[in-house]
């Protein structure tokens, strides 16, 4: 019985280890925040469990574009991404470019923002 008390402090002590361990690989700075930007806070990218950089809420748009055919409304985004309306709404028109992503007013008055790229991929028009 007396050996289990040092076996649990062992384990607790590599536990907070190796949590601390995967604490620094939570958060990397991003080199480019770094080069000749005087000033400017320095940037800190998400990066998961694993160590790979979390994509970015654009990624995450195309993704969703490209399960729902290239095609998409604020309200696809709201419910697959799990964001409020009005930044949902903000992420899709900063997204417009004219090329890439273009909103669209359908015959029914709604609102749909296309992925050109994307409907060619799956040759859909």
């Amino acid at each position: 019985m007396g050996f289990i008390f040092p076996l649990i402090l062992i384990v607790f002590i590599i536990g907070l280890y190796t949590l601390g361990k995967a604490g620094v690989r939570l958060f990397r700075q991003d080199p480019a925040a770094t080069r000749g930007h005087g000033d400017e806070p320095r940037q800190l990218e998400w990066r998961g469990l694993l160590g790979r950089v979390a994509p970015d809420p654009e990624a995450k748009v195309f993704r969703v574009a490209s399960r729902r055919g290239g095609r998409l409304t604020v309200s696809d985004v709201v419910l697959d991404l799990r964001l409020p309306v009005q930044q949902s709404e903000e992420l899709l028109n900063s997204l417009v470019d004219g090329k890439r992503v273009r909103a669209v007013v359908g015959a029914n008055g709604l609102l749909v923002y296309e992925f050109p790229e994307i409907i060619a991929r799956l040759g859909r028009s």
